[in-house]
């Protein structure tokens, strides 16, 4: 994850959970840290991968943490999907 992509990951989020009306206090929603994931995903034991279509826009993302109770293993962070990437069609699955 660069900077650059912030916005649109953040926007991401807020869409998926806005659609399941979780859009409340408490939630990541009003994180003001989702703003700037780049930031704490770019320290050491962290990383956010950013999926993208054929024209460049975000279309998902996943984040991975170490997970200091457990040696060797990581949690498994913020996965959002917009929903035209949530489609998967036999052809795909053909292909792989």
């Amino acid at each position: 994850m660069q900077e650059t992509d912030n916005v649109a990951v953040a926007a991401l989020v807020r869409d998926n959970l806005k659609k399941y009306r979780l859009d409340i206090p408490g939630t990541v929603y009003f994180d003001e840290g989702l703003d700037r994931l780049s930031d704490y995903y770019g320290n050491d034991g962290r990383k956010y991968f950013v999926v993208v279509d054929e024209r460049g826009q975000v279309i998902g993302g996943i984040g991975f943490a170490r997970f200091e109770p457990m040696e060797d293993t990581a949690e498994l962070q913020k996965l959002y999907l917009k929903d035209s990437a949530k489609v998967v069609s036999k052809e795909s699955i053909m292909m792989n």
